[in-house]
């Protein structure tokens, strides 16, 4: 079993074409589609933009959703201890564990235009 990150590109209507980066885990389980292949299993994908964004809470708020899908396909898989923690670490080598509050972003936004714009709850 190894880890590798893939880059794919999507398309989302005219003129944006979004570069979703991969986080890949090969050979957890044995293919039996390709003899003697191994299946890939994407443990999270992210739209690479996020990566340089200059906005913390943005780009806090898309690492925790990218984390929460990498953390749920982590527990389906089982791993032993060991195994997971090493591949947590490989992963946030290039996309970091937000903070914990990752998930208020957008009430904190909300909360933020509401105030500048002056509009009452």
């Amino acid at each position: 079993m190894r880890f590798e990150w893939r880059k794919r590109t999507t398309s989302e209507g005219p003129g944006r074409r979004p570069v979703l980066l991969e986080a890949v885990l090969i050979g957890c389980t044995p293919s039996a589609t390709t003899p003697g292949g191994e299946d890939c299993f994407v443990l999270g994908t992210l739209d690479e933009r996020f990566l340089s964004v200059k906005e913390f809470d943005l780009q806090s708020f898309h690492f925790g959703l990218f984390w929460k899908e990498v953390n749920r396909n982590l527990d389906d898989l089982g791993l032993e201890s060991e195994a997971r923690k090493e591949l947590e670490r490989e992963i946030s080598e290039k996309i970091c564990q937000p903070p914990e509050d990752w998930a208020l972003w957008p009430r904190k936004c909300s909360l933020a235009c509401r105030l500048k714009t002056k509009i009452p709850n």
